[in-house]
């Protein structure tokens, strides 16, 4: 079996791997479950007083740093999401957008905090031909990370933007060494990076017209300088005064619509999340505009009407009855996972998270034959996704997006900001919830999720990959609930996806080809992917024993995934 790339990636990182990640796992230590015969690379990662999971070991370690300080899960959270920011700047940053999960120990409560952005006001269809492209100055939506840590910080958080935003500042001023898999990303995106005056490459490649490789130090003064004034100024000052005149003023300059009145006026959204239930547990996850908080319930709500250890890991019959769900579910997320704001007719969410609807959908499940569904939708990439938990019982889990790899691919001016290119999502055809409008909220893929017993979360969890993100989701839990497997166990185990129309199945080289076989004999189109893939996600999650205290952490070996323990 060959390793994924991060375990071929340079000294340092497996250094940090040895010395920082790994824990004792006797305490953790559960039975194998039948017919998951295959090690895994890593330990589940221990803990009693805080613990993050990233995409990125310096992120990670940002958080950490932050609650050795004194710092909450939520201050710790703020502290991650700016150093993905810089190091992960293709996924996620000051100019991305997503959503929050969050328990408050202290309150009792769950909530959900949208920050998923909004089209600039003056956009219109009209601005474009035949499709939306993904690149360029009128593709960014008003980024919403920013006042979603004001918010966070506001309500739930102990500590100041000066300590939040030293890690960020730190990386963004000294420099990061870059990992095989930041490197491809880089590489990928030299093109963007060199239009519009070169803005891309002098934030993020000193001026170099070349990507930097693995190994590389990479900096961004700029950003380091835009953090510094939030630092000085709190969370807002990004959506007003130099930076706001910044990154309007340049993509206004290359074409663009985006405003400072645009930045000024963006608000985020604190939400209800929804829910459905699932062996006795409670799923939660975000209400549409997230269309896949929506469809992560919806499977869930369906499978919980079958034996599905019964049909034992990724065996024909497991993967059938998951795909045959997912269909289903994309379904309905295609005719009502729209902005509410827009929506003519609401989604009946009541009715679309009932057992009784569930009962109705597996009705339509066909035991031995899969059915064939038009198309519903395009992937989307470029998202990461984080959790944190501490010792006092809270837990979050953030998923944030640049919408596609590096966003809009245009640096707004002298901050040294990425914008997102979330418009790219929305469509022309305005018979559909997401049409393209001034002020609107395009329909996304995150779905960060939680497991409750008794109405008290203990499991957070999420994942990158676009369409995949509501697919992969379904699988891990089922692997966690149904299986019993520790959560590294059921991060690495071998994943699957569904094409997003007919009947094409793509499933990691680690699943047996007889499983193929048994799949083409009901009627599949299955397909090997090469294993490791990200292209199946980057699923991190935290786990919360709410007897013990204890954390316990697993992050995804097909990215950069780390988790630290304290």
């Amino acid at each position: 079996m060959t390793p994924p790339p991060i375990f071929r990636g340079p000294a340092l990182f497996r250094g940090l791997l040895l010395a920082l990640l790994l824990a004792p796992t006797g305490a953790l230590a559960q039975v194998e479950p039948e017919g998951v015969p295959e090690a895994v690379l890593r330990p589940v990662v221990g803990g009693t007083r805080g613990m993050v999971a990233s995409n990125h070991p310096a992120a990670s370690m940002a958080g950490i740093e932050v609650m050795m300080k004194g710092g909450n899960a939520f201050d710790a959270a703020i502290a991650v999401g700016a150093a993905l920011g810089v190091v992960e700047p293709m996924m996620s940053g000051l100019g991305g957008v997503g959503w929050m999960i969050l328990y408050s120990a202290e309150t009792g409560e769950t909530h959900v905090l949208n920050f998923g952005g909004r089209s600039p006001a003056a956009l219109q269809a009209s601005h474009f031909a035949d499709r939306i492209g993904n690149r360029g100055p009128l593709v960014a939506l008003v980024p919403g990370s920013a006042a979603a840590w004001e918010a966070l910080s506001g309500r739930f958080g102990t500590m100041t933007p000066p300590q939040l935003l030293e890690p960020a500042i730190r990386l963004a001023r000294d420099g990061y060494t870059l990992t095989a898999f930041g490197a491809a990303r880089h590489a990928e995106v030299v093109e963007p990076f060199l239009d519009w005056d070169g803005l891309g490459a002098r934030a993020w490649w000193g001026g170099s017209r070349t990507a930097p490789v693995q190994g590389d130090i990479v900096r961004n003064p700029d950003l380091a300088a835009t953090y510094e004034r939030l630092a000085r100024e709190g969370y807002p000052a990004f959506y007003q005064g130099e930076t706001a005149r910044e990154i309007a003023g340049a993509y206004q300059k290359y074409g663009g619509v985006l405003t400072e009145a645009d930045l000024a006026g963006y608000e985020v959204a604190w939400e209800a999340p929804l829910r459905v239930g699932y062996r006795g547990h409670e799923i939660l996850g975000a209400a549409p505009n997230s269309s896949g908080g929506m469809a992560i319930l919806q499977i869930m709500g369906i499978l919980d009407g079958y034996d599905i250890r019964s049909m034992g890991l990724n065996t024909p019959t497991y993967i059938h009855h998951m795909v045959e769900a997912i269909k289903l579910a994309a379904e309905d997320r295609a005719r009502w996972a729209g902005d509410p704001d827009f929506m003519q007719e609401q989604a009946p969410l009541g009715r679309l998270l009932s057992p009784e609807y569930a009962a109705e959908q597996r009705r339509r499940i066909t035991p031995d034959r899969a059915a064939f569904v038009e198309r519903v939708g395009e992937n989307q990439v470029g998202t990461t996704h984080y959790t944190v938990a501490d010792g006092r019982g809270n837990l979050i889990a953030v998923t944030t997006t640049m919408g596609g790899g590096f966003g809009a691919g245009l640096v707004g001016g002298r901050s040294g900001v990425l914008l997102n290119n979330g418009v790219s999502w929305f469509e022309l055809d305005p018979s559909s919830p997401a049409y393209v409008e001034g002020g609107k909220r395009t329909r996304w893929n995150m779905g960060p999720t939680m497991v409750a017993r008794d109405g008290v979360p203990f499991l957070a969890l999420g994942t990158p990959g676009g369409t995949t993100i509501w697919q992969t989701q379904p699988q891990l839990l089922t692997k966690i609930l149904d299986f019993g497997m520790d959560l590294q166990a059921a991060i690495e185990s071998p994943r699957f996806r569904w094409e997003l129309g007919g009947q094409t199945v793509r499933m990691e080289g680690r699943i047996p080809g007889s499983v193929l076989e048994g799949l083409r004999a009901l009627g599949h189109d299955a397909q090997h992917l090469v294993d490791w893939t990200s292209g199946v996600g980057g699923m991190n999650a935290i786990r919360i024993d709410r007897v013990n205290g204890f954390l316990t952490g697993g992050a995804d070996p097909r990215r950069d995934g780390y988790v630290i323990g304290w």
